[in-house]
This record gives C-alpha cells, sequence and structure tokens, in this order.
C-alpha cells in the first residue's frame, strides 16, 4: 500500500487579518512597552473570529458543503474568493476538516490501515520506537494536552505507525513537533497519521538522518546572505 499524494499542495500564507493593524502591534511591542499579547489579541478578538467564521460558512454554504471544497495542488491552486478566505486564516472550529478536504485526505485514507498496524507492531522496539519515547515528553511540554497519557498515547501512536509504515525513512528529531501540531489543531491519531504522512511526501529527505534537503536549502540560504 502507497500514501503518496502526487503535486504539492498550495500552503496559504500564515493568517493574517489586518496587516496594518499587525504591524502597528508590532511596533508597540518593542523592549520596554509590554509583551506580543497585543498582536495575538488582535487575531483572536471575537468580532474578528466570528467574522471569519461567517466568512468560510457562508462560502461553504454556496458551493454546497466542505466536499465541494477543491483539492488544492501547485497546478491547481485556490482563486477567487477561496484563496482571500485561506489568506484570511480557516477558523479553528473548521480547520480540521477543511484542511483534510484541501489535502485529498478521502482519497489516501485506507480504512483499516492504522489500527493494523499499530496492533502487528505493538509490542516491537526499534531504534525508531525509543527515539520516539525519548521525544515525547520534549513535545510541547507545557501544553494541556501533552499533560495527559490520552494526549502522549495519541502522540506515540502517531509516530510509531509512521515509523513502521515507511522504516526506509523511520523517526527522526522534529518529527515529533509537526505531529504535535496536528494533534493540538484536533486531529485524532488516525487523521494526523495521514495528513503526516502528507507532509512528509511533500518534503522528502529533509525528515532523514543526513538532512540532506535541509542541508542543501541551508547553505544556499548561506550563499544568498
Amino acid at each position: 500500500s502507497s500514501l503518496c499524494w502526487t503535486e504539492k499542495p498550495f500552503c496559504g500564507r500564515h493568517p493574517m487579518n489586518t496587516l496594518t493593524e499587525i504591524a502597528n502591534a508590532a511596533k508597540k511591542a518593542l523592549p520596554g512597552s509590554g509583551t506580543l499579547s497585543n498582536i495575538r489579541s488582535l487575531l483572536t478578538a471575537p468580532d474578528t473570529v466570528d467574522r471569519a467564521l461567517d466568512d468560510w460558512l457562508n462560502f461553504i454554504d454556496e458551493i454546497g458543503g466542505i466536499p465541494k471544497i477543491p483539492e488544492l495542488t501547485e497546478k491547481h491552486p485556490p482563486t477567487g474568493k477561496l484563496k482571500t478566505l485561506i489568506r484570511r486564516g480557516i477558523p479553528n472550529r473548521l480547520r480540521v476538516e477543511v484542511w483534510k478536504r484541501m489535502a485529498g485526505y478521502d482519497r489516501h485514507f485506507m480504512p483499516g490501515y492504522f489500527d493494523v498496524m499499530l496492533e502487528q507492531h505493538a509490542h516491537e522496539t526499534t531504534r525508531a520506537t525509543e527515539d520516539i519515547e525519548q521525544d515525547l515528553p520534549r513535545t510541547f511540554p507545557n501544553h494541556p494536552l501533552f499533560q495527559t497519557p490520552e494526549g502522549i498515547g495519541k502522540l506515540r501512536n502517531l509516530l510509531k505507525v509512521w515509523a513502521f509504515h515507511k522504516p526506509e525513512v523511520g523517526y527522526c528529531q522534529s518529527m515529533n513537533f509537526l505531529a504535535g501540531i496536528l494533534l493540538i489543531v484536533g486531529f485524532t491519531a488516525e487523521e494526523g497519521f495521514y495528513m503526516f504522512a502528507h507532509l512528509m511526501e511533500l518534503i522528502p529527505n529533509y525528515y532523514v538522518d543526513n538532512l540532506k534537503e535541509a542541508d542543501i536549502e541551508m547553505h544556499a540560504l548561506d550563499t544568498l546572505l
């Protein structure tokens, strides 16, 4: 079986609602003037969040539901109203389902695969599983999700299934943070696994022992600077 997204998805810009307000808040958040809470308050203000959610719900209603949102790739980037909405940010309440739809999740989901992999490798110990266990308590330790056995268990299962699903890649440090973010957003361990596999297809040779692609890009950046 293969989990392969053959085209790179469109990656929307970081959600910014009013660039001028954000920039002004950043200027005010200089040493001696407080903290970056000014920016956070702008991004999470109830009126801003509610307005963004209303805009998304109206758009979804207009097109006939989330399943009508197109899958996005480099060859098929978002256009029109969808492009505008993505750049403004996807509300937390909708993020899981919208991300799944835009990533083509349903085309790649294999019912039962995640549970079968967990059961088959339940008692196996490898270098990858040992490294995963070491990194579990280091993954966003201040976040409430990872202060519970349930949250740690979800992260363990996601990373473990990935390591056995792609043994030629296995596990390397920092994978835990990508997986952790998916769980924080609201994906289940199973959903997170498929989204994580999607991310790994997009950035091959980054999360490997020799960090091949990361080294190439860092060298390029160093040269440019």
